[in-house]
Order: structure tokens, then C-alpha cells, then sequence
């Protein structure tokens, strides 16, 4: 028998914290319904060949209905020759088997077997949130785990932490069990959680966009407190205004939200961001910005501004006076 539609599934995208959760739910389900995990079979796409893939597939099920099989990353782990191999083999697989692959990262599109999946099975793409969706992904999740947030504190939060679900996850666990019963407000946010990186970096650029100086400096040195190396921050923070000037210019020309991610490829968080804080700046203060990170980039490599991972305080001054003048 061939393949049916409803017994091929492939998922990917950026959110894999979702696509676990569901891979995870299905195989529950179906444990649950077919009693135990004997017809079940996982398949890490590094260690698998098209032979292997197609023995696994095409085995009947063993006092059941239905076989489930799930291959994890085959298009990004396996040979272009392995993948060819087993477009061919898939079109001779019995519909008493449930077919799931999944990629954990962007796919190559451009491969036989992820345009073979595209056409034949039934896809899923689970695109990373943002806006108003990470918010209510926030509320229900807290729900789910017993506690209270509204919605101003649950898109405090995604500001704080940005769309790692993963983060958030364990994020929300914490803030519900330190809250014990009460809603979930900024302050216990502020009080618990440790903003990553790249959302303090943002946060920087932000307090500078509108002049609040004392409060950058507050942002850099709790990125220093955190462990985070100034080398690092320092590249963030000129990645950052560079990032600025080019959506700020694409801004000028017109350019909407989706235009700026294909162009930029960035993820939509990211661009969504990036486009509010470029709203903050004028073009000539953006380059002026820029200029003096790279002058002071410069400086740094021809050792006129001294830096060792014992020694911080040099470096940590120059760059309070950056954002000072």
C-alpha cells in the first residue's frame, strides 16, 4: 500500500520547544491507546542510513493497528545521497505506520527529501512568537502550571526573556511557586528572573534611546554581574546599532515588518524590536553612536584601552564615558 496523507507528518521550525510538546503528547497518546511502547520506534537522523529508516517504516505492527515512527533531523543529519534514497522507499510505505519527521532547525529547502515532504505529507511549522501570541502563550502557560499573571506583567516578561519557550518554561515554574497563590506581578519578575543577554542588550539600547543614562549604566553592569565578558557586551552593543541603522533605513524606504525579516533574515521577535527602538533615534544620532563604538573599538585593539579578565575597571570606565557623552 502507499503512503496516505494522514499517516505523514513533518514538522519544523524555530519554536522546537513546541515541537517537542507535541512529539511528546503524540507518543503519550499513543502509548495510551495502544497500550505500550512496543510498536513505537525513535530515530536520531546522525545515526540513521535509508536502509535502517526503511526497515523500521515498513515492519508491521505487532498486535496493533498502527506503528508509530518518529525521525528526528534525517534532513539535517543525513547524506544528500540518504535523503534521495529514501524519497524513493517512502512512497512504498504501509498505511498501518504513522510517519512523523521532524528538523530541530531550519531545513534545507532545496533538498529532494524536504520537497518531497513539503507536497505529500501534512506539515506543520511552528514559527517563533512574538506580540501579542508569545503574551498569551505566557497567560495559559502560568494557568497551566497553577499560578496568576495578567497580561501587562505576561508581556513584561517576554520583554525580559525574549521567545525562548524553553526559558519561559522554567521562567514561570519559578515565578508561580515564588508567588505561592498570588498573581504574578513586574516586581516579582524583577526580583527573580535573569534577563538574557541578547533582551539586556535591547533594554541598553533602549534606556539610551531615551536618554536615561543612569539607568544603561544600571543594565550594563548587571550584564557584567551576570558573567557576561565586556569584550562580549561591547560587540553586542555595536552589533546592536548596526543592526539599528539598517532597519532604520529600511524604515525610511518604506519597508514593513516581513520585508525586514526576509531582507535581514532575522528572527520576527528580533525585527519587531529592532523596529520599535529605531523609532527612538534619528539617523545622524544612530552613525554618530556607531562612529564612536568603532573609534572606540579601534582604541581597544591598538591597546590603548586596557583589558584582562582580572582586571575589568579600565575597560568598564571607557564605556560608561561612551554612553555618558
Amino acid at each position: 500500500m502507499s503512503q496516505s496523507l494522514g499517516n505523514l507528518i513533518f514538522m519544523y521550525g524555530e519554536d522546537t520547544y513546541s515541537i517537542y510538546e507535541k512529539i511528546n503528547l503524540w507518543k503519550s497518546e499513543f502509548v495510551k491507546r495502544y497500550g505500550s511502547d512496543i510498536n513505537l520506534a525513535e530515530i536520531e537522523g546522525e545515526k540513521a542510513i535509508a536502509n535502517n529508516v526503511t526497515d523500521a517504516i515498513t515492519a508491521m505492527p505487532f498486535l496493533a493497528e498502527k506503528r508509530l515512527v518518529i525521525i528526528k533531523n534525517f534532513i539535517l543529519d543525513a547524506k544528500n545521497e540518504e535523503q534521495k534514497k529514501l524519497v524513493e522507499k517512502l512512497k512504498e510505505v504501509p498505511d498501518t505506520t504513522v510517519l512523523v519527521f521532524y528538523e530541530t532547525a531550519s531545513p534545507d529547502k532545496r533538498v529532494s527529501l524536504f520537497k518531497y515532504l513539503s507536497k505529500t505529507a501534512k506539515v506543520y511549522t511552528f514559527e517563533e512568537l512574538s506580540g501579542q501570541t508569545l503574551n498569551k502563550w505566557i497567560l495559559e502557560k502560568t494557568e497551566k502550571e497553577g499560578g496568576k499573571i495578567g497580561i501587562m506583567s505576561a508581556s513584561y516578561l517576554a520583554e525580559f526573556i525574549g521567545p525562548d519557550l524553553w526559558k519561559l518554561s522554567n521562567e514561570i515554574k519559578k515565578l508561580v511557586a515564588f508567588a505561592n497563590g498570588k498573581e504574578i506581578q513586574s516586581r516579582d519578575i524583577d526580583a527573580i528572573v535573569v534577563p538574557s543577554s541578547e533582551t539586556s542588550i535591547f533594554k541598553f539600547t533602549d534606556q539610551l534611546g531615551s536618554s536615561r543614562i543612569q539607568s544603561a549604566i544600571e543594565t550594563l553592569h548587571a550584564l557584567v554581574e551576570s558573567g557576561e565578558e565586556l569584550p562580549y557586551i561591547f560587540a553586542m552593543i555595536i552589533r546592536q546599532f548596526r543592526l539599528l541603522i539598517q532597519v532604520k533605513d529600511l524604515l525610511r524606504k518604506g519597508f514593513q515588518r516581513q520585508q525586514i525579516i526576509d531582507r535581514m533574515k532575522i528572527a520576527p521577535f528580533v525585527a519587531s524590536n529592532l523596529m520599535s527602538q529605531a523609532r527612538n533615534f534619528e539617523p545622524d544620532q544612530l552613525k554618530k553612536m556607531h562612529r564612536r563604538l568603532l573609534e572606540m573599538d579601534e582604541r581597544i585593539k591598538t591597546s590603548k584601552i586596557y583589558f584582562s579578565t582580572t582586571d575589568k575597571k579600565h575597560y568598564l570606565m571607557h564605556l560608561e564615558k561612551l554612553i555618558i557623552g
